[in-house]
């Protein structure tokens, strides 16, 4: 029971933190590096127990690989276009 409360809690503190975090134009990658993983882990939670409950080990671990290097690149991305938000923002001040 108290798993169904931690995910949530969990989610909304990161998320607080990020907005708050691109308020003050401050450090935000912990953030969404937070928030990436814990979305991946629950779509992946849910495509495993919902709708393929009979995968092999092997395709579960190919699957787990892929998606962690998928989360891996989207982290990346998303830190670069941090990064020239902030730089846009310093340039029309």
């Amino acid at each position: 029971m108290f798993y169904y409360f931690l995910f949530p809690a969990l989610y909304l503190y990161f998320v607080w933190r990020l907005v708050r975090g691109i308020r003050r134009r401050g450090e935000i990658r912990s953030e969404i590096t937070w928030l990436t993983f814990l979305t991946a882990f629950l779509m992946i939670r849910f495509v495993f127990c919902c709708l393929v409950p009979t995968i092999s080990r092997q395709a579960a671990a190919a699957v787990l690989v892929l998606a962690l290097l998928g989360m891996i690149g989207l982290n990346l991305g998303l830190f670069r276009r941090y990064d020239r938000w902030i730089e846009a923002q310093g340039k029309k001040e």
